[in-house]
């Protein structure tokens, strides 16, 4: 029998578990996460769509919206990633989600400033903040459940190398 070699996990203290901007798969990863969000917003308002201007337009804002609210978040992860991996699980955790309870609303705001802006297409201050109140609850629970998979996948690698581990001790 043959151990099959798993993934070897990074030293403890090497790599944060959460995808940041450290490579092109990881900003890959978030652009497709802002396509299929902006996506999921024309999906979730197509009976309330009924030109294909209209369409692109919100397919814009929805986009413009996650890119900037991946970018505050990640890019939070990504400046300050040498201070949260020396950190344990928890403490990243209630970190991150705290930082994105105020990092979320501003991007939302931000964003829709931008398509404002873009679009010349004026917004009511109740509108905005009912959209950023909105943007951080659901950006606070992705987040979060983000960081449950991600860690936990993370849990998940580190016991498969230590079941390899194990399998080659008694191997020899």
């Amino acid at each position: 029998l043959k151990a099959v070699t798993p993934t070897i996990p990074q030293k403890s203290g090497e790599k944060l578990f959460i995808p940041t901007f450290e490579s092109v798969s990881s900003v890959i990863f978030w652009v497709m996460w802002a396509v299929f969000l902006a996506f999921y917003g024309l999906a979730v308002k197509s009976s309330e769509i009924y030109s294909f201007n209209q369409a692109c337009f919100l397919f814009a804002d929805y986009f413009v919206n996650n890119v900037l609210i991946v970018l505050f978040n990640i890019g939070y992860l990504h400046l300050s990633k040498n201070q949260l991996k020396q950190q344990p699980y928890a403490e990243v955790a209630k970190r991150f989600l705290t930082y994105s309870l105020v990092l979320t609303p501003i991007a939302s705001l931000l964003a829709n400033v931008v398509v404002m802006l873009l679009f010349n297409n004026p917004i009511e201050p109740v509108t905005l903040l009912i959209y950023s109140v909105f943007n951080m609850v659901v950006g606070v629970l992705f987040f979060g459940l983000l960081l449950f998979y991600f860690a936990s996948q993370d849990k998940k690698i580190a016991e498969q190398y230590a079941i390899y581990q194990q399998d080659l001790l008694e191997q020899n």
